[in-house]
């Protein structure tokens, strides 16, 4: 994870979140034939998605700045939502 992420606390945070979705979908588990491979994948995609909320979290706040409209504000909640 670390080095898809770039610094260790990030690929302690993204992995976190993949081990949380593992268990939000543990219910797919009937269905999974190489379990290994289902985390596995879960774990990649969530380090290769972190770094773009990330930076995307980024934009929005900057773009937003600190007077933040009521609409602009609804987005960013529903991004931080999400993750």
């Amino acid at each position: 994870m670390y080095y898809l992420v770039g610094n260790i606390e990030d690929a302690r945070d993204a992995l976190q979140e993949a081990f949380v979705k593992c268990w939000r979908s543990h219910e797919k588990l009937v269905e999974v034939q190489n379990l290994k491979a289902w985390i596995f994948r879960i774990a990649l995609n969530t380090g290769l998605t972190e770094p773009q909320l990330r930076d995307l979290i980024t934009h929005l706040h900057a773009c937003i700045g600190p007077d933040r409209s009521d609409r602009a504000a609804a987005i960013l909640d529903q991004v931080l939502a999400t993750r």
